[in-house]
């Protein structure tokens, strides 16, 4: 019996836009299983899900083999890096919602569903949940809702130098949003690919806060995210100058950050919260 036959999954079939997951991946074995597990065992249905292997040596190609259909597509073959990878994962998405989570991290059950509640109206284009991060064995260890992220600042690299990260394995787009990348200098990177997608949709959409946790990054030994100078120096490579005006910004950012979150949602709620009496997401006061 196939893995993916063995899994409990609590799918409800239903109607609604198809979402593109991708995992790029190489000698991944150790780290996969949590990975693809939770995208099968997400509450939302239509789901197109896409691994890219960089034509391991491990066995992360018969580990992802084990789940069947559950895995939609398999590519295995040498590639230039993870954002090669990803770029390869990009061509072959159909979804008009798109995201993608590395080897190791992990959706939260719900995550998808909350996605396309969001982004099937077409008032959104980009969503970003809580920051939540995990140790290797697979257990929560933080999770924290953001505040609000500001286009400019996204455009001068302000965020996880000055202020905190925007969290890869949180973030949705719809796929629209891709028009806006140029898919040859994404493959080249290799440190700050996540950044320069930012960068990119800022070009077209406001990235919008949700309140619910749906990614998860995990810390683990080895890991891209280790390289933080190489990765604010490919940062610098396709971001503005912070000149006076970011700066300034960037402070009175910091201070927001940094006030405790019921007094911050009192002066600016820039959030999407779900409203438990109308059944929505919705933003501002209420």
């Amino acid at each position: 019996m196939p893995v993916d036959d063995a899994l409990e999954r609590p799918h409800a079939v239903h109607e609604g836009p198809l979402v593109s997951v991708i995992t790029p991946v190489y000698n991944g074995s150790r780290l996969i299983r949590s990975t693809v597990e939770s995208v099968l065992r997400q509450t939302y249905s239509r789901i197109e899900y896409i691994v890219i292997d960089g034509s391991s040596s491990d066995d992360t190609v018969e580990v992802v083999r084990s789940y069947g259909s559950g895995v939609a597509e398999l590519i295995s073959e040498p590639d230039g890096g993870v954002y090669d990878a990803l770029v390869k994962g990009f061509h072959r998405a159909r979804g008009e919602i798109v995201c993608y989570i590395n080897a190791g991290d992990f959706l939260y059950p719900h995550a998808v569903q909350v996605a396309v509640d969001l982004l099937g109206d077409a008032k959104n284009s980009w969503i970003t949940g809580c920051r939540s991060v995990c140790n290797e064995a697979n257990v929560v260890t933080s999770v924290d809702l953001p505040f609000r992220y500001k286009t400019s600042l996204i455009r001068s690299g302000s965020y996880g130098r000055a202020l905190p990260f925007i969290q890869q394995e949180s973030t949705f787009w719809r796929a629209s949003l891709l028009k806006a990348v140029d898919m040859d200098f994404l493959r080249c990177l290799k440190w700050a690919g996540d950044y320069y997608l930012w960068r990119s949709f800022s070009d077209l959409a406001q990235l919008e806060v949700v309140s619910s946790p749906l990614g998860v990054f995990k810390k683990h030994a080895g890991q891209l995210s280790d390289a933080t100078e190489e990765y604010f120096r490919e940062v610098r490579t396709f971001t503005s100058s912070r000149g006076p005006k970011e700066r300034c910004l960037e402070f009175i950012e910091r201070c927001f950050w940094a006030l405790n979150p019921r007094i911050r949602s009192s002066l600016v709620d820039s959030v999407f919260r779900f409203d438990h009496r109308t059944g929505e997401w919705r933003k501002g006061h209420w």
